[in-house]
């Protein structure tokens, strides 16, 4: 999750502080509308974020219990997640994603692509393409359906801005049940909305159109997990969450209201400093969110760094895939999403340039790296899963 461009850190030590306001000196060369729309961002960011700096728990793994192997490692991306021209996929992408070893791939199953118009007919034609090319080529898919993103970054249709709150109900319980039930034989996993416990940040910085109550957001939690059991009964849910201040509760509202699988966190702990030492705070992001859940799993469903500009470099995404992994991984998450496989020229400022492959397909440092990467992690695995479990246990901790 970003504001304005800048991605939200779900904690940033009190250390970090100085640092984080020489890395902004750049701002005040802004003027007009700019520069108000980025302090605004930020003062929504030190509000939220830094909030959290003194919160701490024991990041220890939960170790499973008996001799049971893990399932794999789900090494990820984010491969379309909004709306816009610039995200477009073809064959060939989904190829070169499978050829890097990338075995799950997120894609957002966006409501305005799918009925453009309220009275239009559902058209799954382009994600039909997507899907079925992943599952050719070995890939599972995340499926995210009924992210309210109406304002400026595309996910719900424009038209949805416009409708009451039970009227918006109506449409989403429609759309979200023909799209569990039209992927049901092909998708297994699927995230309800998007960062369910901040709506109104994202309105703030115009993601979302209106007010998003608790109340509302319940709603649409329920809707969309009734539309997942009953359309695609056996499917995997997960929520998405953003570990800002108090996002625990958020954890713990959903326990009461919907039955869920997975925690997923979108995360990004050097989102405004360019320190890889603030990796390591993942680690008690991912011990919260399972002691909120009840001890679910916890997926990294989204994390990464921009290459705008220096100190922001592709050396330093590369480094911050391979730290954040390793990290994510010693903590006990089940998986890591990257955010994202594409530039995008069509965002603004910072957003265009999280991909780990320019708009033009040429591949940044960081593409190599997690080629390597998981390369290297898949052989190491699999030569634990060959060793004794006393012997798999020892590994496991040394990684």
């Amino acid at each position: 999750m970003s504001l304005g461009g800048m991605r939200l850190p779900g904690r940033i030590p009190l250390s970090g502080l100085p640092r984080l306001f020489r890395s902004l000196r750049p701002l005040r060369q802004e003027r007009g509308l700019q520069i108000q729309q980025r302090l605004r961002h930020l003062a929504v960011a030190i509000l939220l974020g830094f909030s959290h700096a003194s919160l701490g728990v024991d990041s220890q793994r939960l170790t499973p219990a008996g001799d049971a192997a893990e399932p794999p490692f789900r090494w990820g991306l984010v491969a379309y997640h909004v709306d816009l021209p610039g995200y477009e996929l073809t064959l060939s992408d989904i190829d070169r994603m499978a050829d890097a070893g990338i075995r799950w791939l997120s894609i957002d199953l966006a409501w305005s692509r799918i009925q453009p118009d309220p009275q239009s007919p559902f058209d799954f034609a382009f994600f039909d393409l997507l899907v079925d090319a992943a599952r050719q080529r070995g890939l599972a898919v995340v499926g995210k359906i009924g992210a309210g993103y109406n304002g400026n970054r595309p996910i719900a249709p424009a038209w949805t801005r416009n409708l009451d709150e039970a009227d918006y109900l109506a449409a989403l319980e429609d759309y979200a049940e023909a799209t569990t039930r039209h992927f049901a034989d092909r998708i297994h996993s699927f995230a309800v909305e998007n960062e369910f416990n901040i709506p109104n940040v994202h309105s703030l910085i115009g993601w979302r159109v209106g007010v998003w109550t608790p109340d509302f957001m319940n709603r649409v939690m329920q809707t969309l997990a009734h539309a997942v059991h009953t359309q695609a009964p056996g499917a995997e849910l997960i929520i998405s969450v953003t570990p800002l201040a108090f996002f625990e509760s958020g954890i713990e509202r959903m326990n009461r209201l919907i039955d869920y699988d997975v925690v997923g966190i979108h995360t990004y702990p050097a989102g405004f400093v360019p320190d890889l030492a603030l990796v390591d705070s993942i680690k008690g992001q991912i011990a919260r969110a399972r002691q909120a859940s009840g001890g679910r799993p916890i997926l990294i469903l989204e994390t990464g760094m921009h290459t705008e500009k220096p100190p922001w470099t592709e050396t330093l995404q590369a480094d911050y895939l391979e730290a954040v992994s390793q990290a994510s991984r010693q903590a006990g998450a089940i998986g890591i999403f990257f955010y994202q496989y594409l530039d995008n020229r069509n965002e603004a400022g910072r957003e265009r340039y999280f991909g780990l492959v320019t708009s033009d397909r040429t591949p940044k440092a960081a593409w190599q790296r997690y080629r390597s990467l998981i390369a290297r992690e898949v052989e190491r695995d699999a030569g634990s899963a060959a060793q004794p479990a006393d012997r798999r246990e020892a590994s496991s901790s040394s990684r």
